[in-house]
């Protein structure tokens, strides 16, 4: 089953709990695809927030990481933490 939206931008949630974003959504804030987003709770609101790609953010945390602290560690952290809050979910 595919899950679909209408006009009024309701999307319909499968029994696999899949859902399509649409696609004017995805355009406007920039989710590729295939592509990830991740779901949070933000003052009892659902948020989706697009996740970009290495590709996407190559050069773009150099400068905000802290002296001798490897890019590729940070991200290889920040991967590991959303394995484990994905499990959590599970």
């Amino acid at each position: 089953m595919v899950a679909d939206s209408d006009d009024e931008g309701f999307v319909r949630v499968t029994s696999k709990g899949q859902a399509t974003i649409p696609a004017h959504l995805r355009r406007q804030f920039g989710i590729s695809t295939p592509g990830r987003v991740r779901f949070t709770e933000e003052d009892g609101k659902l948020v989706v927030k697009p996740i970009r790609s290495p590709d996407e953010m190559r050069g773009s945390l150099k400068d905000d990481l802290p002296e001798g602290v490897s890019l590729v560690d940070e991200l290889r952290r920040e991967r590991r933490r959303e394995l484990e809050e994905e499990e959590g979910a599970r």
